[in-house]
């Protein structure tokens, strides 16, 4: 018999540590890639002005051709808690932006730019309710509210 057994608590507290461990060299990582990127690299997307207002207040046959693409910067982690780290360099530091599974499919599907029409395909296909085909109107605003935080977050931007 074990002098201090070990309990669910223990169990919890070693993945928490080992989670922790995880993220913290993926940050590292991270950290390094960005240290060997220059600058100039950066400066566009950021300063890149798109009006997602706008786009995320229009009638969808002007929404549907508009390309969207993702920040080709962030580091996307998976984990206990999904999350997605992005450079600031302006600031010389980064955001550490938390994402739903949602997003996190969002940021996957576009690692590759395209249409907000194809976006929607993409993730009403992967939707497995029956019914998806009644709440369009319902599906495409949920998404538009996923993306209005990706895009206030710097994950995605608008192609020119």
């Amino acid at each position: 018999m074990a002098l201090f057994p070990k309990t669910e608590r223990w169990r919890k507290d070693e993945i928490l540590a080992r989670e922790t461990s995880q993220y913290e060299l993926f940050k590292q990582h991270t950290f390094e890639k960005w240290n060997n990127t220059p600058d100039s690299e950066f400066r566009p997307f950021y300063t890149h002005k798109a009006d997602y207002d706008t786009f995320l207040s229009s009638p969808r046959k002007i929404q549907f051709p508009v390309i969207l693409r993702r920040n080709p910067h962030l580091a996307l982690y998976e984990g206990a808690c999904d999350r997605v780290l992005v450079p600031d360099p302006f600031f010389d530091s980064y955001k550490e932006v938390p994402i739903d599974d949602w997003g996190f499919n969002i940021l996957a599907v576009l690692e590759t730019a395209i249409s907000f029409e194809e976006l929607l395909k993409w993730l009403r296909s992967s939707v497995s309710d029956p019914e998806i085909e009644k709440k369009r109107k319902l599906f495409n605003d949920i998404i538009l509210v996923r993306l209005r935080y990706l895009f206030e977050n710097k994950l995605i931007v608008i192609e020119p």
